[in-house]
């Protein structure tokens, strides 16, 4: 009982001092937990599109990011085929974000958008579901011309990029994907 004492008076006095650190969480997922409560409500509102490490595009419009994520484009400006990634199930607080900040929408009209989509052949591919945060980033760190996203504070900058939306980065001021 001490010792745990000890490891968790440790551990604050670290977090207190401005310092972060990493773990992996129960899910095998990489986090970096905030060290302050303004950065943990930054980091936990804010969404991070991310791409493909190899992707030389670093920022987008927020109309071309739109246009990337609703198939209506489907190449990177160097020709790279695009492959827009989603958190799955439904109901995930980062796709509700991207849903209401990116496409405007709500899951149902989501659905019914990319279902008529692939029935009138207007949409060739539509977007890549994929179940856990790490299934996110290793998809994107593999697949040259993947997009998707993650919180802001589960970002793995060894195995991903972050693409600026207008210029701005999650946590700038005027970020729009929250």
């Amino acid at each position: 009982m001490i010792r745990v004492t000890w490891i968790v008076l440790g551990l604050t006095l670290l977090c207190a001092s401005g310092l972060s650190f990493a773990r992996p969480a129960a899910n095998g997922e990489a986090r970096t937990l905030a060290t302050t409560p303004a950065a943990a409500a930054l980091q936990n509102s804010d969404v991070a599109i991310i791409v493909n490490p190899r992707n030389a595009t670093q920022d987008v419009s927020f109309a071309n990011l739109r246009k990337y994520f609703m198939a209506e484009r489907s190449q990177w400006p160097d020709g790279t085929k695009i492959v827009v990634t989603m958190r799955q199930p439904a109901g995930q607080t980062d796709r509700a974000a991207v849903l209401r900040s990116v496409y405007g929408w709500n899951e149902d009209y989501y659905r019914t958008y990319f279902r008529q989509g692939r029935f009138n052949e207007s949409i060739q591919d539509v977007p890549k579901e994929l179940n856990t945060v790490y299934a996110m980033i290793q998809f994107v760190h593999y697949t040259p011309g993947a997009i998707g996203y993650v919180r802001a504070d589960q970002v793995d900058t060894a195995k991903v990029s972050v693409l600026r939306v207008d210029g701005r980065r999650p946590g700038d001021d005027g970020y729009r994907i929250k």
